[in-house]
């Protein structure tokens, strides 16, 4: 493709870019060329971007800055500093704001900024977790493991990344830690992310079977619950249905019950009727002969 003419065009191109639009945390590698000029600006390739890293963002990364380099950046991160509710310096008011401000241009209150160094790829080498010693884990004060990616595994253990297996590993009584993987960003808050334990890779087996064992037998009874009720609720549309049919057979018989006393009542009405229409007949054949 060509190098675009405006600048505007290069602020996405997806192979050039100009270096005004990198980012704070962008850099060009050290021997990337230029490879033409827009509106008198050197056009550089967009692969030779790379992302400006701390050593403890390297170190997430499974690398470590090489001894001896030098800080290809420094730049000045806000420090976020939070009351004891856990808010933040952003939740002040806006007279606050405004005082703090004024007495920071003043002189007379210093920034609430600190340096950060930053550091390209190419400054880094490949990290590897020290190995196990002494059969311990390496665990922090509160029991937990930085798993990054498996290159944070020390040698000499395994990490399970199975739902509910640290539950397992403390009732086998197994030396183990909750394996910290990341973290997720809800609002302002950044909220630890555990991914299964780290163990010995001596006891990974053990665990391995007994967490299979016992989530066998937790689907089972699962299973075995939703079958109980299931169960339960054809039970209880069976009771139902046969006491509506008890119900409803009760009151067809009283209905029935009730149309043959009817129809005795209408049949001896009805003859009483006949045998009272015959003796007005009679009455009125006598009185004929009588006159």
């Amino acid at each position: 493709n060509s190098i675009p003419a405006s600048q505007q065009a290069m602020r996405k191109h997806p192979k050039y870019t100009l270096q005004k639009f990198l980012t704070q945390s962008q850099a060009l590698h050290p021997n990337a060329k230029v490879v033409g000029y827009c509106s008198g600006l050197p056009v550089y390739n967009r692969a030779d971007v790379f992302e400006l890293k701390s050593k403890e963002r390297w170190l997430q990364c499974a690398r470590e800055v090489k001894s001896g380099e030098k800080p290809f950046r420094t730049v000045e991160v806000k420090a976020r500093k939070r009351t004891k509710g856990g808010s933040s310096n952003g939740s002040l008011s806006l007279v606050d704001s405004m005082t703090k401000a004024m007495k920071r241009m003043e002189g007379g209150e210093p920034a609430d900024v600190r340096e950060r160094d930053l550091y390209g790829e190419w400054q880094t080498a490949e990290w590897h977790a020290q190995p196990i010693v002494d059969d311990k884990l390496p665990v922090s004060d509160n029991n937990t493991m930085e798993i990054w990616t498996p290159q944070h595994v020390p040698k000499g253990a395994v990490h399970l990344n199975f739902p509910r297996v640290g539950l397992t590993a403390k009732r086998l009584g197994v030396q183990h830690a909750r394996a910290l993987t990341k973290f997720e960003y809800k609002g302002a808050r950044a909220v630890p992310v555990f991914e299964g334990v780290v163990v010995l890779e001596r006891d990974a087996e053990v665990v391995k079977e007994a967490h299979f064992h016992i989530e066998r037998e937790r689907e089972e009874k699962a299973l075995k619950r939703k079958e109980d009720k299931v169960l339960g609720n054809w039970r209880q549309l069976v009771s139902r249905w046969v006491k509506y049919t008890r119900v409803k057979r009760a009151f067809d018989k009283k209905d029935e019950a009730m149309r043959r006393i009817q129809a005795q009542a209408s049949a001896m009405w009805q003859k009483r009727e006949e045998d009272a229409h015959a003796q007005r007949e009679k009455i009125d054949d006598e009185d004929a002969v009588f006159i």
